[in-house]
């Protein structure tokens, strides 16, 4: 598998570089990222409520995907600091 992406920007999609033991690993650090739980959103291309999973790592980056679309890549979170 090749190596993440650095996203560099808030708001961009990576791929996620995945550890050895399926620990999902930082884009930004490659440090390895922990669950944060489910956050209830609606998404806007289809209006539906649905949950998205958060995952957060020890250098403060925060990460979140579609709960229901575990193959989508990881997204920034836009607002980490609500989920501090």
């Amino acid at each position: 598998m090749p190596p993440a992406e650095s996203s560099g920007r808030r708001g961009r999609s990576v791929r996620v570089r995945r550890m050895t033991d399926d620990t999902p690993a930082c884009p930004e650090c490659s440090q390895p990222l922990k669950s944060g739980g489910l956050v209830l959103t609606k998404r806007g291309e289809d209006g539906r409520r649905t949950c998205r999973s958060l995952w957060r790592c020890a250098g403060r980056h925060t990460w979140w995907q579609w709960a229901d679309r575990p193959a989508e890549p990881l997204e920034v979170c836009p607002v980490p600091e609500l989920f501090r």
